[in-house]
């Protein structure tokens, strides 16, 4: 399962990707904001690929990039 949160350096996105990262079933987290976020700490995701992106969402080749044909689901917490 690979799942992309925009407004991921906010304190919801940030709440949500510690969350997702006790599923077992979560391979790949993308974390997308206009300021860079921050990765959570703790050892519940070491086998697990997290990506913290820099992105401006109002930007068409931003958005491109962040979205891919592997992505399960998205959380568009970006305000």
């Amino acid at each position: 399962m690979h799942i992309l949160i925009t407004g991921a350096a906010g304190f919801l996105g940030q709440r949500l990707a510690k969350h997702l990262l006790q599923n077992p079933a979560l391979k790949t987290l993308t974390l997308a904001d206009i300021a860079p976020p921050p990765i959570p700490k703790g050892d519940n995701h070491q086998d697990k690929k997290i990506y913290g992106l820099q992105a401006d969402l109002t930007d068409p080749q931003a958005v491109q990039a962040l979205v891919s044909s592997d992505i399960t689901a998205v959380y568009h917490l970006a305000a």
